[in-house]
């Protein structure tokens, strides 16, 4: 009964062919898998508890969304209290930047705004429902459906690993580069901003990344 269900689930939501590119994975798997993501983020990382920034950070976060494509999409702009250098984002609409990262852009705003406008193009784009795709397949169906743990288990926990700490990979960081440009253009924000703070990130020492 199961296995019928599944393959039953398999062939409606994947259909028999699929265009290069096209995400077929339900906007509500993957945004199950990127609840488990924050989850575990808010578990591992203490969250900074001043509220001028946290207004800041979401004020400017909610701006750059309105330009993206996905404007009603539920963002969460979180701010983790650690030295560590780093911006991610969940497949469920949740931003996180750490206070180390804002250190390094020296509070100038174009700066911190090219970091939130590249993490939310990941979202608006659905970079994590792509790479579940490729990573999991139609596991990732099996996995939030059935609660399948094993292997798929341990893709989704892979895949939870990398977002946190490697990212989408270049394919997809390369396009959320391109993307967080025309939000910045949109604001009028100075577009050698990303450049800038991506020049900053090269001339770090390794041991301060993640």
């Amino acid at each position: 009964l199961f296995l019928s269900l599944f393959v039953a689930c398999v062939l409606v939501v994947g259909g028999c062919a699929r265009k290069a590119g096209e995400v077929w994975l339900p906007k509500r798997e993957d945004l199950t898998v990127g609840r488990f993501v924050t989850r575990v983020a808010l578990a591992s990382m203490p969250m900074y508890q001043d509220t001028r920034w946290l207004r800041y950070i979401n004020d400017l976060g909610n701006k750059i969304v309105q330009v993206s494509e996905r404007p009603n999409f539920n963002y969460r702009f979180i701010v983790a209290d650690t030295p560590e250098i780093n911006a991610f984002a969940s497949p469920d609409g949740s931003v996180f930047i750490t206070t180390g990262l804002l250190k390094l852009c020296e509070k100038d705003e174009d700066q911190i705004a090219a970091v939130l406008a590249h993490e939310v193009s990941h979202i608006a784009l659905r970079h994590g429902a792509k790479m579940l795709q490729k990573d999991a397949g139609y596991g990732a169906i099996a996995f939030v459906v059935f609660g399948f743990e094993v292997p798929t288990g341990r893709k989704i926990a892979n895949f939870i690993s990398q977002l946190t700490s490697l990212g989408y990979g270049r394919e997809f960081e390369l396009e959320s580069d391109a993307r967080a440009l025309v939000y910045l253009k949109k604001m009028r924000y100075q577009e050698p901003a990303l450049a800038d703070f991506l020049e900053k990130i090269k001339h770090l020492d390794p041991a301060q990344l993640p």
